[in-house]
């Protein structure tokens, strides 16, 4: 068997001699146990375990119902609704703090109407400060029943057949003095708001690093005469510095970009005093890649966008048009060799970072918050060598959280090798998938997680939507996912938390999944489909992990022209039904799984 036979298959653990202690220094350094996760610079705290509330406590909900849409998307599928004024929700504090971001959702039959929403903090009783609740990027509605048209998601209803997603948005709050650890902070809802109710997730609280200042060899955007937090569109500003310069400091405040300019870089650095003192922020927020080595730190950016565009809408109720030239990025282009993004927060954009690449050596994304996007969070995509993508945190994207794609759109493929996705955590996509490998060559992700993903899988495997084929040895080690994967078919398929799909006539082969956890699968554990032509699927699971699965651990589709799932040292509890259901006829066979 040429595509996978576990004799052949490259099992780091059964090599031995020198090839053993070069692996060995490959997987471990930096990687994270399947149990515990990476650590984050800040402290989250779940609404549903909170010190006390009043309000209403909603969940555990699987259900992407329009009634429980909130709560199945909400992260740990629970969440706590203020709905008289007064209402709250507090946490004692385990480390000191000056920044809250705050998970929130509003009612979806207000989101034309206006309606106030504000909040209050306090602080062991007194008020910190009141907080306004933005509207505009909650609520996109789509088409998730005609397969022959694509999900046209708008911010308009604007027919009635169109289903709801994106029930939660993310706010950043600057607090206007720090509290310390210990302290009892509060969510309230305003007397002042209108909104029936305000629905809260989670909180995140950290203590924001000091502004970093500017190296000498830098010049600041400020030379070209823009001025931070005055409301004006500071473009011409950055665009002649980009234009005369390879190092731009951008000083602490808030930098607009609202008028139509692009922003080509090639070998520039662009740099911030940090992602809580520096802000980008507006449509035009964004930037082209155009040649080899740019970076970026410390900085945030906040893309204002609205809605997903796609074909096959038609004009949007407020006149602008609807098709994919209104798809933009945080960054989108080549990137050359050693090409950095550290230290970013990255909000409210459709596709926040894509790069078509075939050019691209050691790419590198490192420390990265991608927060309430509209379509996929990080796209490497045809080409890229040595990719590393550590320490990254996806929430809330509206398409694959993070993507190694071995596809060039318009071109011949080319697989993206040896790239890596390393201790990085993806939480409640409201469309696709947590993780995804199409194709490729000896990729790779490594210690992270996957938790409450509604619409589709954790983790999804294929050679779908053009890829090259699946080379080399494909990896996924120490991945736990957590309460992933979708049962009610809204992409047209019932996905498990581990998804293996043999698309467009090509196999899945040489996968290795070692030492993965699957917990409170909400459909199968692992689910083995065709779509199209027939093809076959082959992979290795070791020391596999699965408790509580809805249904089975591993269901196989129907038509499979063959393959094989080699199960060792599988550790199964919980089961409510047979641990197996195959209807391939036999084609697929199912070794060491009972």
């Amino acid at each position: 068997m040429k595509h996978l036979p576990a004799d052949d298959l490259r099992y780091p653990m059964k090599q031995t001699g020198i090839l053993l202690v070069v692996l060995a220094a490959l997987f471990i350094v930096g990687t994270s146990r399947a149990d515990e996760g990476p650590s984050w610079p800040w402290q989250e705290y779940q609404a549903e375990d909170c010190s006390h509330f009043t309000g209403r406590k909603a969940g555990p909900s699987f259900s992407l119902s329009e009634d429980s849409i909130h709560v199945a998307e909400a992260v740990g599928r629970q969440a706590v609704f203020l709905e008289k004024d007064g209402d709250f929700v507090e946490w004692v504090l385990s480390a000191d703090a000056d920044v809250v971001s705050l998970r929130f959702s509003l009612p979806l039959d207000e989101e034309v109407l206006g309606e106030s929403a504000e909040i209050v903090l306090l602080a062991d009783g007194e008020m910190l400060q009141r907080v306004d609740l933005p509207r505009e990027h909650l609520w996109v509605f789509g088409n998730e029943t005609d397969r022959s048209l694509p999900p046209t998601w708008t911010d308009h209803r604007i027919d009635s057949k169109l289903t709801p997603r994106k029930a939660w948005d993310t706010l950043v709050v600057k607090l206007l003095r720090p509290v310390t650890k210990g302290t009892l902070l509060r969510i309230e809802k305003d007397s002042r708001s209108s909104t029936r109710s305000v629905a809260i997730d989670l909180i995140e609280a950290e203590k924001a690093s000091p502004d970093k200042p500017m190296s000498d060899d830098f010049v600041s955007i400020t030379d070209f005469g823009a001025k931070p937090n005055d409301g004006r569109d500071d473009g011409a500003a950055l665009a002649s510095a980009i234009k005369n310069h390879a190092k731009i400091y951008l000083p602490p405040g808030v930098w607009d970009f609202t008028e139509r300019r692009e922003f080509e870089v090639k070998d520039h650095i662009i740099r911030g005093a940090g992602i809580h003192s520096t802000k980008l922020q507006g449509w035009y927020a964004r930037f082209q890649g155009a040649g080899s080595g740019c970076r970026f730190y410390d900085f945030s950016a906040d893309g204002k966008a609205r809605y997903r565009a796609q074909q096959g809408l038609g004009g949007h109720p407020d006149g602008y048009a609807m098709d994919r030239s209104q798809e933009y990025y945080f960054f989108d282009g080549t990137v050359g060799k050693d090409a950095v993004f550290e230290n970013l927060h990255l909000s409210h954009y459709i596709v926040t970072f894509a790069s078509h690449d075939p050019t691209s050596k050691n790419l590198r994304i490192e420390n990265v918050r991608i927060r309430s996007s509209f379509a996929g969070g990080i796209v490497v995509r045809g080409g890229h060598a040595n990719a590393r993508i550590r320490n990254v945190h996806v929430r809330g994207s509206g398409d694959d959280g993070i993507v190694l794609w071995s596809s060039m759109p318009g071109r011949s493929k080319k697989p993206n090798q040896n790239c890596v996705v390393e201790n990085c955590t993806v939480e409640s996509p409201w469309f696709a998938n947590s993780f995804a490998i199409y194709g490729g060559t000896d990729n790779r992700i490594l210690g992270c997680v996957a938790r409450d993903n509604p619409t589709l899988s954790g983790l999804k495997i294929t050679p779908q939507f053009d890829s090259s084929p699946f080379l080399g040895t494909t990896v996924v080690r120490d991945l736990s996912l957590i309460r992933c994967g979708n049962a009610g078919g809204g992409h047209g398929v019932e996905a498990g938390s581990i998804l293996l799909a043999a698309y467009d006539g090509q196999d899945v082969a040489n996968v290795l999944i070692e030492n993965c956890r699957i917990q409170d699968a909400p459909h199968d554990a692992i689910s083995v489909v065709r779509k199209k032509e027939s093809a076959s699927v082959w992979a290795a699971l070791k020391g596999l992990s699965v408790d509580s699965p809805a249904r089975h651990v591993v269901a196989v589709g129907k038509q499979l022209r063959g393959g094989e799932l080699r199960f060792e040292a599988p550790r199964i509890t919980g089961l409510k039904e047979p641990s197996i259901k195959n209807e391939s006829a036999g084609k697929l066979v199912i070794r060491g799984l009972d």
